[in-house]
Order: structure tokens, then C-alpha cells, then sequence
């Protein structure tokens, strides 16, 4: 897991107004306040996968973004 997506599940969070508690051990959140969220959150992030050829480097931009469309997937 990446600093990057915990920074995003977390302002996700603050954004409903969803309060994290941390378990007793401070490694992780506690069950009930945040634990089902965040596996949650990881799994949506696993399951999202943009199949590219094996050329991919050799794509347009246009490809690239057709193909993120393709899959659902918002960019900036």
C-alpha cells in the first residue's frame, strides 16, 4: 500500500465527515472506525486494472486515454 492511496482514503473520509480511530497496537485502524473502509478502499484500488498492449510505450496519447475511458478510469 502507498502513502499516496492512505492520503487519498483519508481525505475521502474527512471529505463525509467519517472519523478514524487507530487500534490499540497504533498500526492500524480500529475495527469499527475505519479497518472495513480502508480494506475496502485497498480492494477497489486492486481491482481496477487497464489492459494495454504489450507495446504500450508505443501508444498515442489519444490510445492511452481511450483506454482509460474504456476502463472507467477518471484522469487529469
Amino acid at each position: 500500500m502507498s502513502d499516496k492511496m492512505r492520503e487519498e482514503f483519508h481525505e475521502w473520509c474527512r471529505s463525509i465527515g467519517f472519523t478514524l480511530k487507530i487500534n490499540a497496537w497504533g498500526n492500524d485502524y480500529a475495527i469499527g472506525y475505519g479497518w472495513e473502509q480502508w480494506q475496502a478502499w485497498q480492494a477497489s484500488r486492486a481491482a481496477l486494472v487497464v489492459d494495454l498492449p504489450e507495446k504500450a510505450a508505443l501508444m498515442s496519447a489519444s490510445s492511452v486515454y481511450s483506454a482509460l475511458d474504456d476502463a472507467g478510469v477518471s484522469y487529469k
